[in-house]
C-alpha cells in the first residue's frame, strides 16, 4: 500500500485580513509583508519534506504562499484549482467583521442547524461550495 501525506496550510495574511475584513473570493488581494514573511516561513519549514505536487485555489493570496513553498523544489510546479477558492460572501465580501456580523450571524446560525443553503445575498452557500 502506497502511504500519502498531504499537507494543508492557509495562506499567509493580507491587509484585509489585518483590518479584520470578511474577505471571501470576493476580494483577491496580495499577501502584506507579514503575510509574505509568514509565507517564507512555511516555505522553510516544508524545504526538507518530500512533496510531488502543489495544488493551490485561484486566489492571489494562496499562489503567492504556495510560491514560497515551490520556490524549495526544483522542478516541481504549481497547478491552480478554482474549486478551492475560498467562499463568497456576496455584498458582505470586504465589509469590516462588525459591519458584516448582522447579515452573517443567522447565516453561520442556520448552518449550525443544518441548513446548508444558507447564504448572504449574492454569496455562496456550503452546498455551494461543495458542488463546486
Amino acid at each position: 500500500m502506497v502511504q500519502v501525506n498531504l499537507f494543508f496550510a492557509r495562506h499567509g495574511q493580507t491587509d484585509a485580513n489585518a483590518q479584520q475584513l470578511l474577505q471571501g473570493s470576493g476580494l483577491n488581494g496580495p499577501l502584506s509583508t507579514v503575510g509574505r514573511q509568514q509565507a517564507a516561513a512555511l516555505g522553510c519549514g516544508l524545504r526538507n519534506e518530500n512533496i510531488d505536487m502543489i495544488v493551490a485555489s485561484g486566489m492571489q493570496r494562496a499562489i503567492e504562499t504556495a510560491g514560497h513553498v515551490l520556490g524549495h523544489y526544483q522542478g516541481l510546479t504549481m497547478r491552480t484549482d478554482p474549486r478551492l477558492n475560498e467562499i463568497s460572501w456576496g455584498i458582505m465580501d470586504g465589509a469590516s467583521f462588525k459591519a458584516a456580523d448582522p447579515l452573517l450571524k443567522p447565516v453561520v446560525q442556520k448552518w449550525d442547524s443544518g441548513d446548508f443553503d444558507a447564504k448572504i445575498e449574492g454569496g455562496e452557500s456550503v452546498n455551494d461550495c461543495r458542488r463546486r
